[in-house]
């Protein structure tokens, strides 16, 4: 009776625990993304704006003083300010680019090993009461590499 159970678990019931693993991992990764992209956004927003607001300054000021050396001064001034704002911009592009590179890698990477998972990999079927395997590491590869040789002698099991 258990081998038929077993036997059904593994061409019934696992396929459809995968598919929501994929499910709830899809789910997981597009929030984590979002907030990610939200955050950075932000961030680079209000630096942005603090640059834009200190050349706005600096031009406000050349223009309030009749001292032309001061004026020079401070449009000088200003022009690093916007300078300074496009090279962020340049850069912020690309850490965002960067980062939407490095979330498809992982998610990729997380997407292939959720759909390798074997249900051997998950349980324990070799006693009479199939158990969950302890210790479990799906993506051995996101860890660090001590993290990794501690994985790569097995997981335990438990009951």
């Amino acid at each position: 009776m258990w081998k038929s159970i077993v036997e059904w678990f593994v061409k019934m019931a696992w396929p459809q625990i995968q598919k929501l693993l994929l499910k709830a991992l899809n789910e997981v990764l597009e929030w984590l993304y979002d907030e990610l992209a939200k955050w950075l956004k932000k961030g680079g927003e209000e630096q942005a704006n603090k640059f834009d607001a200190k050349a706005k300054e600096a031009e406000k000021k050349a223009t309030q003083t009749d001292d032309e050396a001061e004026a020079n001064k401070y449009r000088t001034e200003a022009r690093i300010w916007r300078e300074a704002l496009y090279m962020y911009i340049h850069e912020y592009e690309k850490l965002a680019s960067e980062m939407g590179k490095i979330m498809s890698d992982g998610a990729s990477k997380m997407f292939e090993t959720a759909d390798s998972l074997n249900v051997d990999d998950v349980f324990d079927k070799s006693t009479d009461r199939m158990s969950l395997k302890t210790g479990l590491v799906i993506f051995p590869s996101l860890l660090p590499s001590e993290e990794k040789e501690k994985t790569s002698q097995g997981p335990e099991t438990t009951e």
